[in-house]
């Protein structure tokens, strides 16, 4: 009997000491694991050696050359000069404008066999300069997209962020002479001959409705996108603000009431008024019976870029020009502080 108790007893404490070992070896295993890389989670991040077959060299880059076998070769950055080339020892000048990282390898490697034997030769991109394209207008994201291979109109407009609420109807893509011409239709020359340009309609982009419009885009290319003209309703409705158009050239005021959310009840319906631009700086004021609109009594009117459509408060008289100029002014500061 004792005898058996004791082999219980061994048993028990091997058990217990299995069980504190897998107790440790829990808690142990997620701090000896290292946590997965970017890489490991698909994030991994872009960088200067991932253009080594896409980029192609030109003036204002900035490389380095090392050989291994060399002591000739720096480690200092080298830029690439107005004619596309560098300066290395053995070789003199060597044109890499034009070319990717890689090509440009290769070809130092090869050369300098002439004069090493076996050269072990690492060219790096440091600094891409060469390839701008300036992206301007209504776009979430303007400013300056070094390419980076061979990129269409849309993927430029996607790299800067896609086109604001206000985009206007149409895209202007400028190029230098030097580069070849744009091959659209309507491309024109400007007086100085150094420049032709071409004005794309945004929806057929967009709708890719003809494919020849989503063009390849060059370095230097300039590309502006319009903005779109703006009605503003102020007064008596729900969401006074400026509305853009968009690819429109204009709307008609019940668009207007519809984009303003409707008339408020207090609304002096048969007293609104369009507020237009004349000339020399001059203002126009419409009148307009919305009520009579509204019921189908008289003839929707359009409005134009810039236009503002007023509804006025029961309380105020027809000639209420005070009221007037605040409700412009309203307008004009949800404009600016963009809060349509």
């Amino acid at each position: 009997m004792h005898s058996r108790l004791l082999t219980y007893g061994t048993a028990f404490r091997l058990l217990l000491s299995l069980l504190f070992t897998s107790l440790i070896a829990s808690f142990c295993l997620p701090l000896t694991q290292s946590p997965p890389d970017k890489e490991s989670r698909g994030e991994r991040q872009p960088s200067m050696a991932d253009l080594s077959d896409s980029y192609l060299l030109g003036p204002g880059d900035q490389v380095t050359v090392h050989c291994m076998n060399a002591e000739e070769f720096g480690n200092d950055g080298l830029r690439v000069d107005g004619d596309g080339n560098i300066t290395l020892p053995f070789l003199g000048r060597v044109k890499v404008g034009g070319f990717s990282v890689r090509e440009v390898q290769q070809q130092i490697t090869d050369n300098l066999a002439k004069y090493i034997v076996n050269p072990v030769v690492s060219v790096n991109l440091i600094n891409a300069q060469s390839q701008p394209v300036t992206v301007i207008g209504a776009l979430k994201a303007p400013g300056v997209i070094q390419l980076q291979g061979k990129k269409t109109l849309l993927e430029i407009l996607s790299s800067a962020g896609g086109l604001r609420e206000d985009a206007g109807p149409t895209i202007r893509l400028t190029r230098r002479a030097t580069n070849p011409r744009i091959g659209l239709p309507g491309t024109q020359t400007d007086p100085s001959a150094a420049f032709s340009f071409v004005d794309i309609d945004v929806k057929d982009l967009i709708q890719s409705k003809d494919p020849q419009v989503n063009i390849q885009v060059l370095a230097n290319d300039v590309i502006s996108v319009s903005t779109s003209g703006i009605v503003y309703v102020v007064g008596e409705v729900r969401r006074p603000g400026g509305f853009p158009l968009r690819e429109k050239e204009s709307i008609s005021v019940l668009q207007a009431l519809s984009l303003a959310e409707g008339l408020q009840h207090t609304a002096a319906t048969s007293k609104a008024r369009i507020v237009r631009a004349g000339s020399n700086a001059t203002r126009v004021d419409i009148a307009i019976n919305v009520s009579e609109v509204l019921s189908g009594r008289k003839s929707d009117i359009a409005l134009r870029a810039d236009d503002i459509l007023y509804i006025p408060n029961n309380a105020a008289k027809s000639a209420g020009i005070k009221a007037l100029d605040s409700a412009i002014q309203l307008a004009t500061g949800i404009v600016v502080y963009g809060r349509y």
